[in-house]
């Protein structure tokens, strides 16, 4: 266990090792209250970077990319919120046989 936690910690950036080390320092000497630790926990958290497995796309999003360069060359003058709106309608009145489709795409 112990060989496992030292292998991690010498793969963290040198930031992410100030806050374990804040982290250990404060639970050793109980000197960190519980919303501290979470709030290091979460600092640490949002500074890891993810693997890069990809996200699943929701339908809207599949959708919303297949339509945009259509609508953009039809109507080049529209602003990104003025499409997003175009497109936004358009989900919303499509039947719910049609979301599935773009959903399993």
């Amino acid at each position: 266990m112990d060989s496992e936690i030292s292998e991690m910690y010498t793969k963290l950036s040198a930031q992410h090792k100030r806050y374990v080390n804040k982290l250990v320092r404060g639970l050793s000497d109980n000197s960190m209250s519980a919303a501290a630790c979470k709030s290091v926990c979460r600092s640490i958290n949002r500074h890891t970077p993810r693997e890069n497995a990809p996200r699943v796309l929701s339908g809207y999003l599949k959708m919303y990319k297949t339509k945009y360069p259509s609508i953009k060359k039809k109507h080049p003058d529209l602003s990104l919120g003025e499409i997003g709106s175009k497109l936004g309608a358009y989900w919303r009145s499509l039947p719910e046989k049609e979301k599935e489709r773009w959903r399993a795409r």
